[in-house]
């Protein structure tokens, strides 16, 4: 049985993600699991793991003091980066948060991110990187399938420009829209027409979603064939999803290949052309066999395994 310390912030039940993943491991019986925070839980749980996982950037440890320690490590050090680091074209050396963490990703054993069109460029710059992406937990709940939903389409992350822009074409076509997230700093305001809904913790997601007929996943960017974990959540309750982005084909999900697609979608969902609860409980049915965090345990093995990483 592999032991692994996962090394990040312990925050609010609610929100931490990264005691999800640690609670779904263990109950897997495959690893047993402790948590740490402070440089000196690194070295402690160093000597007697077998894998360090740290959080991206919130592991929120002095990078000096991290190199330093890498440097006589008996575990396999892993980073996992939750969020996009190339947020602007496509160049990995260009961007503001791989200049910053680079003397730390390049201390790692492995380095698991999001862009899987960027590996070679990580690799490239002596980082030893992995595509793995985030998921659902397997104890999402699901939506509780009933009639007279309040609302024929649910956008749901912050309000940036591209997701406010479908709010505005969704209200012109006469459905009826509920905008779910915190506001972004600089984002566009959403319509008034448009019902607000506060930030939602994922795991209380089905109880919101519930009221729509179909939810909209619209990721930050549409080039780099990425998917926020959003997708993997969304889909897991069970809703009829409507996705614009990148990453895995999942059956059930209605994927977008253009805003048109999207704002169409929508309204055949919101006339009952297409069948919401059939669609809802396809997408459900794959994520949970195949995009669980017990997936990505047993993924991680085999990419360590291939690499000749103990």
């Amino acid at each position: 049985m592999k032991s692994i310390a996962f090394i990040g912030p312990i925050r609010n039940e609610l929100r931490d993600k990264l005691g999800w993943i640690a609670n779904e491991w263990a109950s897997t019986g495959l690893v047993s699991v402790v948590r740490g925070s402070t440089i000196e839980d690194v070295r402690k749980f160093d000597a007697t793991c077998d894998w360090l996982i740290f959080e991206q950037f919130d592991a929120g440890l002095n990078h000096r003091d991290l190199i330093e320690a890498s440097r006589d490590r008996k575990a396999t050090w892993v980073q996992w980066w939750f969020d996009l680091i190339v947020r602007d074209g496509t160049s990995v050396g260009e961007q503001a948060l791989f200049r910053q963490w680079r003397d730390v990703m390049q201390a790692m054993d492995l380095v698991l991110v999001k862009e899987a069109c960027c590996v070679e460029q990580y690799k490239e710059r002596g980082i030893n990187a992995s595509y793995v992406d985030q998921a659902c937990p397997a104890t999402m709940g699901e939506i509780e399938r009933r009639g007279g939903k309040a609302f024929d389409a649910m956008i749901v992350g912050v309000n940036r420009p591209n997701r406010v822009a479908i709010a505005e074409r969704l209200v012109k076509a006469g459905l009826r829209v509920a905008f779910v997230g915190s506001q972004a700093t600089g984002g566009r305001s959403v319509p008034r027409e448009v019902h607000s809904l506060p930030w939602t913790p994922p795991m209380m997601l089905p109880r919101v979603l519930e009221a729509a007929k179909c939810v909209i996943s619209i990721d930050y960017r549409h080039d780099l064939n990425y998917c926020s974990d959003r997708l993997y959540l969304l889909a897991g309750t069970g809703s009829c999803v409507i996705h614009r982005g990148g990453g895995p084909r999942l059956i059930g999900v209605l994927g977008a290949g253009s805003d048109d697609d999207l704002v169409d979608y929508a309204i055949a969902v919101a006339q009952e052309q297409i069948d919401q609860s059939a669609m809802g409980k396809m997408a459900r049915h794959h994520v949970l066999e195949y995009h669980t965090y017990t997936h990505r345990l047993h993924a991680l093995g085999n990419i360590l395994k291939r690499r000749g990483i103990k």
